[in-house]
């Protein structure tokens, strides 16, 4: 074997080695994460995210699991103002990683949505969640479980901020996608012809 060869197999070996070592990491988090001991895993995600940035670079498909998950264990924690941060940082990754059509910009855009919902700045969520809906819309046609997911988290922002009647139609079109999809016994269908239901016997007795 050539020096040259020699160098690229042990560089090879090298990059395979840190890639497991960062993916037990966060298989090591996520079960602490699984099993409810967020402290634990919060920590561990962090460690992971510091080793990741310095051992192989910032713009890698397993930062964005590990974002994803910080910024979910900051959510249950109360902590938006840590967790929209890193959501905002999982939307510009994955941009540059897969282009801004991808279903993990989606996702990104309808999870910052949410925290903009919890913040109070409506017309900030509505924006994400409408954009969350053109992409999903692009890639996966006119049905689909993550379609009717943002239909129902538009539907209850508009509930919120008194649109009531484009909230019913949304609503609608929402628990109509989850019948076809997942079925009557579905949780996401019951929730939402329950919020739906709720909103027309709302109307029933003005």
């Amino acid at each position: 074997m050539s020096s040259k060869s020699k160098h690229k197999s042990q560089r090879k070996l090298t990059t395979q080695g840190l890639n497991d070592f960062h993916e037990a990491l966060i298989k090591e988090a996520t079960g602490y994460l699984e099993k409810g001991k967020i402290k634990k895993a919060r920590l561990l995600y962090i460690e992971a995210l510091k080793k990741y940035k310095k051992d192989i670079g910032y713009e890698h498909k397993l930062v964005v699991t590990i974002l994803n998950s910080l910024a979910r264990i900051y959510e249950l924690e109360g902590r938006y103002d840590k967790s929209k941060p890193l959501l905002l940082e999982v939307l510009n990754i994955s941009k540059k990683l897969w282009g801004d059509e991808n279903p993990t910009v989606a996702t990104a855009l309808h999870n910052i949505a949410g925290i903009y919902q919890i913040e109070g700045k409506y017309m900030e969520a509505e924006d994400m969640y409408l954009k969350c809906l053109d992409i999903s819309q692009k890639l996966f046609g006119d049905e689909h479980e993550d379609i009717a997911k943002t239909l129902h988290s538009i539907a209850g922002l508009y509930q919120i901020t008194g649109r009531d009647e484009d909230s019913k139609i949304l609503y609608l079109q929402a628990l109509k996608m989850f019948k076809k999809l997942l079925g009557d016994e579905h949780p996401y269908t019951k929730e939402t012809k329950k919020v739906y239901q709720a909103l027309v016997d709302k109307d029933l007795v003005k």
